[in-house]
């Protein structure tokens, strides 16, 4: 029988065993970043472990948050990305192959094209980088008016808009919760009144329920309004309590 010897730095290992080919693949995190290592390559062809260490890599990532937090810098600021879909067309380039993956901007509703670069030496793979490739924005209205001043039910009108149209992706609000570090799923319970104003930026209080444990959750909901156009620029949670029964 052929022996096969594995070198590997095991964190969060995984050993892929294939019966008919004896096909290994040892997954490892070192110092370089996650790492995949194919002793066995006529088995099992290379791009299908390009796309197992992506989605391993990717698991992980989102494991807590559900989403990959990734910096927009031609926008200045985090997108949190919910993957849609890996493409299974790689590119090759150098030693780098580059796996596209389509994602939805959890906040602003866009469809984002994310590239994983993989690197490739002598068949030890690694993740190398992320990057953002392109944005499929929202066509721009050119009625509106740069200078518009919202008022406070419009404001409160889109904040509505916006959570309902998550709701309908996902069938609830995800937000992560950076105190019990979980991913809660949430259900629209109130938009409050009061709308607070801070220059470009307008908050208001926004009541959910956590669907799986019941508990309310108050959050503070911020918008800003760029050149006449409202974005959502984040949630936070401001306190959590446990519901009556």
């Amino acid at each position: 029988m052929q022996s096969l010897v594995l070198k590997t730095v095991l964190v969060f290992g995984l050993v892929f065993t294939s019966q008919a080919g004896l096909c290994f693949i040892s997954n490892a995190m070192d110092e370089e970043g996650y790492v995949a290592r194919a002793e066995k390559m006529n088995e099992m062809p290379l791009n299908q472990d390009v796309l197992k260490l992506v989605d391993q890599y990717l698991s992980e990532k989102t494991k807590l948050s559900g989403t990959v937090d990734l910096f927009d810098s031609k926008e200045n600021k985090v997108r949190n990305l919910k993957v849609i879909e890996v493409v299974k067309d790689l590119a090759y380039e150098g030693n780098e192959y580059i796996v596209p993956v389509i994602c939805r901007d959890n906040i602003s509703g866009e469809t984002v094209q994310m590239a994983i670069h993989v690197e490739n030496r002598n068949t030890k793979l690694s993740i190398k980088s992320l990057e953002i490739q392109g944005v499929d924005s929202r066509e721009e209205d050119a009625s509106v008016d740069p200078n518009k001043v919202y008022s406070d039910e419009e404001i409160q009108n889109y904040m509505l808009e916006q959570i309902n149209s998550q709701a309908k992706i996902t069938e609830s609000f995800p937000l992560f919760d950076a105190q019990k570090e979980k991913l809660r799923n949430l259900q629209l319970v109130k938009i409050n009144e009061e709308v607070r104003r801070y220059g470009i930026l307008y908050v208001c209080s926004v009541d959910f329920k956590d669907k799986d444990t019941n508990e309310k959750v108050y959050t503070d909901m911020t918008v800003e309004n760029k050149k006449g156009k409202l974005g959502v620029q984040g949630v936070r949670i401001r306190r959590v309590t446990k519901s009556k029964s």
